[in-house]
């Protein structure tokens, strides 16, 4: 008995760890979108708005749509204690440990873009950005939907591989 609770253990713990790399991927997937769609608010609010960019970040990074986005709230709460938004964006973007490097290497540059031109320029910094990252998004996506399935099943079989050598 204590064997058989022993074997479904191992095979259960493959599983878990099959799942929680899908689950990365599709979490890595989800985020470029929400940071894509965060371009496209502030192009769309700066434009629209011509409101300041402190302020801009902090209407942004109160709506529920944006909530996961760790490290916006953080660009908030350092622009709100008087930090200058390039610091309080590059210190943001560090500490959000789910941003992944490549979406970290696209939107860490906006930092020294925005605020510092007209609002045409910041307007097609913000649109190239967007692209970019829609662009990001589309390969992990591919990504997720190529592997996502590969590390599920890989997890299942990895466990019961352990569970049968053990036996």
């Amino acid at each position: 008995m204590l064997k058989l609770i022993g074997i479904i253990s191992i095979i259960l713990c493959g599983t878990a760890a099959g799942f929680a790399g899908s689950v990365k991927l599709r979490r890595q997937t989800e985020y470029c979108h929400d940071v894509s769609r965060l371009l496209h608010e502030t192009a769309m609010l700066m434009h629209y708005s011509c409101d300041t960019l402190p302020s801009l970040i902090t209407e942004l990074s109160c709506r529920e749509c944006f909530s996961q986005l760790i490290f916006l709230g953080n660009v908030s709460e350092l622009i709100e204690k008087g930090t200058p938004f390039p610091r309080a964006w590059e210190e943001g973007i560090k500490s959000d440990s789910f941003l992944s490097p490549e979406l970290r290497q696209l939107i860490s540059p906006l930092a020294d873009s925005l605020g510092v031109s007209d609002i045409e320029g910041q307007l097609l910094t913000l649109r190239r950005a967007e692209e970019e990252t829609q662009e990001l998004y589309i390969r992990t996506n591919a990504q997720y939907m190529k592997k996502g399935r590969l590390y599920r099943c890989l997890g299942v079989l990895g466990g019961m591989s352990a569970a049968l050598l053990l036996c």
